[in-house]
């Protein structure tokens, strides 16, 4: 399956536009509705003052599997009104992003290395890191997409580009690609 990706714009996934802001029960319409609903909701205000941020935190998720009867896997991400903000693909699909392309289990340096052949903005964060805010997205191997999703705190993961043999000294390899609206992403929202 191929995955154009358009930063600032959205996706065209499989031939299906998906513009970033448009409703979720359109995304569901479009994508068959083969979907699995996964919001996540937390009421924190007896901890916070009712206008801090963290007084309620929620997520709203609908994730496919094997989309169109083929091995994939990805999640779209909304915000408090139901707009798609993010989209999140862990394998099965040919990403195309301006002139370059990216497939799940090439070296992770070489994806690196091809991302900057379209941006100039990518830059290291720290050991194993780098950024780009230009193109709103986020690419990792295995170990650190493993390691990301087992720590509490998301916001460490979502605006940098993370390499992990420098983490681990495991293979190597693209493993999961996030793609999102804004240059600073929200995975919590009110």
């Amino acid at each position: 399956m191929i995955l154009i990706y358009y930063p600032n714009k959205g996706v065209i996934l499989n031939g299906i536009e998906l513009s970033w802001g448009i409703s979720r029960e359109t995304v569901r319409q479009l994508l068959d509705n083969n979907h699995e609903e996964d919001n996540i909701s937390v009421d924190l205000s007896k901890y916070f003052d009712s206008n801090n941020t963290l007084s309620h935190i929620s997520s709203r998720t609908d994730t496919y599997k094997n989309y169109h009867q083929q091995q994939n896997y990805f999640c779209c991400w909304y915000d408090k009104k139901d707009s798609l903000k993010e989209i999140d693909i862990e394998y099965g699909f040919e990403i195309h992003i301006e002139k370059i392309k990216l497939n799940f289990g090439i070296y992770f340096q070489t994806a690196v290395t091809i991302l900057k052949s379209i941006s100039n903005d990518i830059t290291k964060v720290s050991s194993g890191e780098y950024k780009s805010k230009k193109l709103n997205l986020v690419i990792a191997d295995n170990d650190r997409f493993t390691d990301s999703e087992n720590t509490e705190d998301k916001e460490d993961k979502e605006d940098t580009i993370v390499d992990s043999k420098s983490i681990n000294n495991s293979e190597n390899t693209l493993s999961y690609i996030y793609l999102f609206k804004d240059s600073t992403p929200d995975l919590w929202s009110k």
